[in-house]
């Protein structure tokens, strides 16, 4: 368990770029690209089931 700690601060230090990144104009507009992919991929996941 010694490397957790070190894991947990890559962790957080990811999120915090993602966080960041959200709140720039390009990261809404990836945000929201990223909601229709999903959007898409689970209409077409519904026809198939």
């Amino acid at each position: 368990m010694e490397g957790a700690p070190a894991d947990l601060a890559q962790q957080v230090r990811r999120i915090n770029s993602e966080i960041i990144h959200r709140e720039t104009p390009e990261g809404r507009l990836e945000k929201r690209a990223e909601r229709a992919r999903i959007r898409r991929q689970s209409k077409s996941e519904g026809r198939k089931a």
